[in-house]
């Protein structure tokens, strides 16, 4: 039907038209609003960062972190090194394999 012959035609494809400009320009502000806020975001991340100061490998902070690696490591070798004096007791192959490492077991 055409829109002289039945004026309700008419009217909904003007209001159709209205609601959807209306939404669709909400949507606009809504994604331009969402984009502000992430380019001002982003810009103040961006200076946070450049603030960083750099990172001196000879400051006591990180000389205590190595450190304190070193001694985690020493005990879970000393660990694991037990558990394999442990399984000597089974069988004398755990201290060999414990002592040389695992590459040179069989």
């Amino acid at each position: 039907m055409s829109c002289p012959a039945n004026p309700l035609d008419c009217t909904t494809g003007l209001v159709c038209t209205a609601v959807g400009s209306v939404a669709s320009s909400a949507w606009d502000q809504v994604c331009q609003a969402f984009a502000d806020a992430a380019a001002q975001l982003l810009g103040a991340f961006g200076k946070a960062f450049v603030a960083i100061p750099p990172v001196n490998l000879g400051s006591g902070g990180v000389r205590n972190v190595y450190a304190i690696s070193l001694g985690l490591a020493a005990v879970v070798a000393a660990l694991l090194l037990l558990g394999q004096v442990i399984r000597t007791a089974v069988d004398g192959s755990g201290l060999a394999q414990g002592l040389t490492g695992v590459a040179a077991s069989p």
